[in-house]
C-alpha cells in the first residue's frame, strides 16, 4: 500500500521516476558526488549469473 508520504536518498536514474511512476527524484543542493563501490565476500564462490555479471562489468569500467 502506498501512503503518499516518505524519502529516500540515492543515486539519480537508478529506479524509473519516468511519467508513469508514483516516484519523484528531487536534486539536493549543493550537489553531493559520491563514487560507487561494488563489495562482496573475498573468496567467495560466484553463481554462473555473477560470473557473467562481473565480465561485463570489467568490460564497461576495465
Amino acid at each position: 500500500m502506498r501512503e503518499g508520504v516518505g524519502c529516500a536518498l540515492g543515486f539519480d536514474k537508478l529506479i524509473d521516476t519516468g511519467d508513469n511512476s508514483t516516484l519523484c527524484f528531487r536534486p539536493i543542493t549543493p550537489v553531493i558526488q559520491s563514487s560507487m563501490r561494488i563489495i562482496w565476500k573475498e573468496h567467495n564462490v560466484l553463481s554462473k549469473l555473477q560470473e557473467l555479471f562481473f565480465k561485463e562489468l570489467e568490460k564497461n569500467i576495465g
